[in-house]
């Protein structure tokens, strides 16, 4: 039997569509491409505002309705296949989210070619094997910073044809070189010429054909592209607004772009989700993610907001700085309305089904505004994903009545298998969304093995890898996920890690790290990465890493530490600012000493002996992908590194 027979549900050929999967869902969707959802939601909702972003010049509002999001991105379409854009060839953009982002992605899917992203710190060499890989015919890229590490590896691409700089200063070689565009000469372009092509090519769009490319890590460090297709994309996009209840509500949906577009989870909330609600994108500043994310959250009130655990950790460290500038008798009294607020929620969560007291009004009434001033007054969802979730973490956030609601997925589910419509349990992250199948592969004794998931949001496979792709992704429609979970009895998922990472120590215990990493960093704040060690050992020992800043355009870390660890100096009663100081002093014993103080403490709450860390070793920088310590991998990786 021939590999395509065996496996009509998957594909590793841009060319080649798949046979789409059995919908059991309730409500059964037929298969639709994106532009005929995205057509229709323009048609429908013409005036209604789509994009909303900060004019750079005059620093004011600018307000694109979705009848010139339609136009706009019919126009750069034209562009595109004037510039020769073949079908099932890539249009890939490296730059920050911005209008321009989405008018490239819907114009690219709308002349029949594949959208590729790329994340903004990469290399020059690392963008060379997405833009080889993926048979790239167009570029657009951010800024100068972007085009030349295009530019310098534009001879070894061949299907190259043109790059696309959005943002100045530009270079004189885009004057002086017929392949090299500013934005403003695509928008400018005379391509009136070219609607009966763009008409044609939108009438071949197939549901069952790739669109899209997300590139994520590889178990040999180069990354892999997951191929999605217009079922996979417009199928989830519906399953997830299910989950939230929110077809064919008249609710005015916001939404703020700030993960990166390059990921399925930015692509899935702020592309998507946005598209089929006819709901409004505000687009954040560059700077997001080292403070100025709130500034835009309170100007658009979102009514969905997704972010990942590091978010909402600089959410709390704000508001416990906040705090502790009010009167010794304010913060008593603040403490005691936020433990009403939360034992309630606990008790809720506990199935005990609270009756609200007067008490509980007033804690409300008086802590909502910690709820306005963060912008999320008006979200009916506030979500997290990417990486573990600590208890601690949500229960803090219940003394504001704010639930963060987890959920579970990857590049290869278009972003979301499990979504938590209501807490159940602190520790899980949701029931399976409408139509997605969930099993557990080989379980121990406790339930855990991997995680298996069936669903029309399943990718079609690896890029050029049919090996990779037969080995997770089987003839029946089971993605093996390579997660490590269990599922409890009232059917909500829980993570436990990646098998890949079980630790299995000499004396033959096996042990998931990543829970233990996250103890350890519970205790210590001020720690960005803690990477546990025991494979084949007779104990566990750790390597761990100091906050510290990032280079914005290299993602090199830096010496200066971050605002939180340079606190915990203080604390200590230390004046380093740098991680040279502290390695220079020794590394510090006072520093060395509060790390093992920390896994102490962390050791009190171990399982067993056996998951308890006996040492730590402190690097000398922290981790990065510009230093080789991490891959390309799920986007909670870029955006852990870049806060």
């Amino acid at each position: 039997m021939s590999q395509v027979d065996e496996f009509t549900n998957i594909s590793c050929a841009l060319e080649k569509g798949v046979e789409i999967l059995k919908d059991n869902s309730a409500n059964i969707r037929p298969p639709r491409t994106i532009i005929e959802l995205f057509n229709e939601t323009c048609e429908k909702h013409p005036n209604k505002p789509a994009l909303n972003y900060e004019d750079p010049n005059s620093k004011t509002r600018v307000i694109v309705d979705y009848e010139n999001y339609q136009k706009k991105s019919r126009h750069v379409a034209r562009s595109f296949l004037k510039l020769g854009l073949e079908q099932k060839k890539s249009v890939a953009v490296l730059a920050f989210n911005c209008p321009e982002w989405f008018f490239s992605e819907i114009g690219c899917i709308s002349a029949g070619g594949i959208l590729t992203g790329i994340y903004t710190t990469n290399s020059a060499q690392a963008c060379h094997h997405i833009l080889l890989e993926s048979n790239t015919n167009i570029c657009v890229v951010d800024n100068h910073a972007q085009f030349m590490k295009v530019y310098s590896v534009k001879d070894r691409l061949p299907n190259l044809k043109a790059i696309i700089q959005l943002h100045g200063p530009f270079d004189a070689l885009i004057e002086s070189n017929e392949n090299f565009y500013k934005w403003d000469d695509i928008m400018e372009m005379e391509n009136a010429v070219f609607e009966d092509q763009l008409i044609e090519r939108e009438k071949q769009l197939k549901p069952n054909e790739c669109c899209m490319l997300i590139f994520t890590s590889g178990t040999t460090g180069k990354p892999k592209g997951v191929m999605l297709s217009h079922d996979n994309i417009v199928w989830n996009t519906y399953a997830v607004m299910e989950s939230f209840n929110a077809i064919d509500r008249p609710l005015e949906e916001r939404f703020v772009s700030y993960l990166p577009l390059n990921h399925i989870a930015g692509q899935c909330m702020d592309v998507f989700l946005s598209m089929a609600s006819a709901g409004q994108v505000f687009f954040a500043d560059r700077n997001a993610l080292k403070g100025t994310l709130i500034k835009t959250m309170l100007i658009a009130k979102p009514t969905r907001f997704l972010g990942v655990p590091r978010v909402f950790e600089k959410i709390q460290e704000s508001i416990i700085t906040a705090e502790s500038r009010h009167w010794k008798i304010s913060r008593k009294i603040l403490e005691h309305l936020k433990s009403i607020i939360r034992n309630y929620h606990l008790t809720e969560i506990k199935g005990q089904n609270p009756t609200p007291t007067l008490s509980y009004h007033f804690a409300s009434r008086i802590l909502r505004r910690v709820k306005e001033a963060v912008g999320l007054d008006q979200a009916s969802h506030i979500m997290v994903g990417a990486a573990p979730v600590s208890v601690e973490l949500k229960t803090f956030f219940f003394g504001y009545n704010i639930e963060i609601l987890e959920l579970f997925g990857m590049s290869e589910s278009t972003g979301c298998a499990t979504f938590t419509q209501k807490l159940e349990c602190l520790e899980t992250c949701g029931k399976p969304m409408p139509g997605v199948e969930i099993k557990i592969d080989g379980p121990d004794r406790d339930g855990r093995g991997e995680i298996c998931i069936r669903s029309r949001n399943i990718f079609m496979g690896y890029l050029n890898d049919y090996e990779g792709t037969t080995s997770c992704l089987k003839p029946d429609g089971w993605f093996y996920s390579g997660d490590l979970g269990y599922v409890t009895m009232s059917g909500e998922l829980g993570i436990c890690g990646r098998i890949k990472d079980i630790i299995i120590t000499s004396g033959g215990e096996n042990i998931p790290p990543a829970h233990i990493e996250n103890l350890i960093k519970s205790e210590l704040p001020a720690l960005s990465n803690v990477f546990v060690i025991g494979d084949k050992r007779k104990y566990l020992t750790c390597l761990v890493t100091i906050k510290a800043k990032f280079n914005d355009e290299t993602g090199q870390p830096e010496d200066d530490l971050q605002p939180d660890a340079v606190d915990w100096m203080t604390e200590l009663g230390l004046k380093h600012t740098k991680m040279s100081e502290i390695l220079e002093a020794g590394p510090c014993p006072i520093v060395m000493k509060a790390i093992h103080d920390g896994l102490g403490r962390a050791n009190m709450t171990a399982i067993s002996n056996a998951q308890k860390v006996q040492k730590a070793a402190l690097l000398s920088h922290d981790f990065s992908i510009a230093t080789g310590e991490l891959g390309i991998s799920f986007f909670s990786k870029i955006l852990i590194i870049s806060i």
